[in-house]
């Protein structure tokens, strides 16, 4: 009910029915969302390296509140979503913009680092992005861990095409296409009327944005190490290339860990709590 929901959120807050409105400005702390757009508090407490968790091509970080179960409760999770989940924010255009605005959060929660960055697919762009800045700004990046995130040297514009015939994939594109330009308008429309724009609109939008972020994004060489969980090596196809296009850009090693399973549900995996646990720890 909704009065068992207030109920938890108070509890969560620690603020009492009877307390008043500054007793609630002063519960809600670092939670204002004037001051943070994108970061998501998973698990505040604790007081080891704070580990970041960067969203996938769908914006959202809900799928990562399991990753946090499984990490020791002495280190703070926090994920980080897309601006535009909350249908207020305009949306960072590129990888670059994101992770300045991420880091800019980052630095409210842990001005002096050493961070530990994660993520999967699209979210592993992201923080070897957020680890490149990071790093030209002097900064110590303790970990870089991605979930079956393909690097530059596997041409991901291709890769949802796989196994796809020609028809099919031009029927997809102009699909595609033609929803991106109708649910701009959409959006143009409601927001001139005053009204949010809904929410199937609001997720399609991001998605398309962040394919095009991701699609055109091109790290720099890293210096740093990278762990890398992975869908298990193929014989041929996008999974042959047993560091996944990473050689070339991480200059440090590369650890690999298999897990048997698909991109869509990689970060579901039942095993890679434990072991993500494991590496942060180690």
């Amino acid at each position: 009910t909704i009065a068992s929901l207030a109920s938890l959120i108070r509890s969560e807050l620690n603020f009492s029915s009877e307390g008043t409105s500054a007793d609630y400005t002063q519960a809600i702390g670092v939670l204002d969302s004037k001051i943070f757009q994108t970061l998501v508090p998973i698990r505040s407490s604790g007081n080891n390296t704070s580990v970041f968790m960067f969203h996938s091509v769908g914006g959202n970080v809900l799928n990562y509140a399991k990753l946090a179960i499984g990490i020791d409760s002495s280190h703070p999770v926090y994920g980080f979503q897309s601006k535009g989940v909350d249908g207020l924010t305009e949306m960072d255009n590129s990888v670059e913009e994101m992770a300045s605005t991420y880091i800019t959060e980052m630095k409210l929660i842990s001005p002096n680092g050493p961070f530990i960055l994660c993520g999967g697919s699209m979210g592993g762009l992201l923080a070897i992005e957020v680890a490149l800045q990071l790093e030209r700004a002097g900064d110590k990046v303790e970990k870089l861990i991605m979930f079956d995130t393909f690097g530059p040297n596997v041409d991901i514009k291709k890769l949802k095409d796989e196994g796809n015939n020609l028809i099919k994939n031009l029927k997809t594109s102009l699909y595609y296409r033609s929803m991106t330009i109708i649910n701009k308008l959409r959006s143009s429309f409601m927001k001139g009327l005053g009204f949010p724009v809904p929410h199937n609109i609001r997720y399609f939008n991001i998605e398309m944005n962040n394919y095009k972020a991701m699609w055109k994004y091109k790290p720099d060489k890293y210096n740093g190490d990278l762990i890398l969980f992975r869908a298990p090596v193929d014989s041929s196809g996008w999974y042959s290339d047993p560091v996944m296009g990473w050689k070339e850009i991480i200059q440090g090693d590369i650890k690999t860990i298999s897990l048997k399973g698909a991109h869509s549900n990689f970060v579901e995996i039942n095993e890679l709590p434990s072991l993500l646990n494991k590496e942060i720890k180690d």
